[in-house]
């Protein structure tokens, strides 16, 4: 069943243990910071098991597995595994759509690598955002080992 179609007490009663050991403070934070009411209620033990790992920016965060982010962030072109990852994991997609384009394009803008016309590719931003993101994963799980 979706998220969005379920009493918040009964995903609360039933997820809010499992997902207060990773961190959040209760199942209905951790469904609006990874933007996950669309999607099955199968997903929150997903990503329970999976642990996430957030990547900060000025204007949000983005959470991903240590998996996903060495995935996408490596020696080489990450384009292919930044999109399957997009393309794999609706969760990802699903926490961009919150953030919204015009958030990701701000963020992105501060960074100066891209010019307007570059900027206006509402999917290449996605996949810009998500490369970044894992780079600052990866980074940092290197920095902690």
């Amino acid at each position: 069943m979706k998220l969005c179609d379920m009493d918040m007490k009964d995903i609360e009663n039933q997820y809010g243990p499992m997902v207060r050991q990773v961190g959040y403070s209760g199942a209905r934070g951790m469904i609006n910071d990874l933007g996950l009411w669309g999607l099955d209620e199968a997903i929150i033990p997903q990503i329970c098991k999976a642990g996430m790992e957030e990547a900060s920016f000025d204007r949000f965060s983005l959470y991903m597995t240590e998996e996903q982010a060495k995935d996408c962030s490596h020696r080489g072109d990450c384009l292919p595994d930044v999109r399957a990852l997009l393309e794999g994991d609706p969760g990802i997609g699903a926490q961009l759509d919150k953030i919204g384009a015009g958030t990701i394009r701000d963020e992105l803008e501060g960074y100066g690598c891209w010019d307007d016309e570059e900027l206006k590719d509402d999917v290449a931003n996605r996949n810009r955002i998500v490369w970044i993101a894992a780079g600052h994963i990866t980074e940092e799980i290197n920095k902690n080992a």
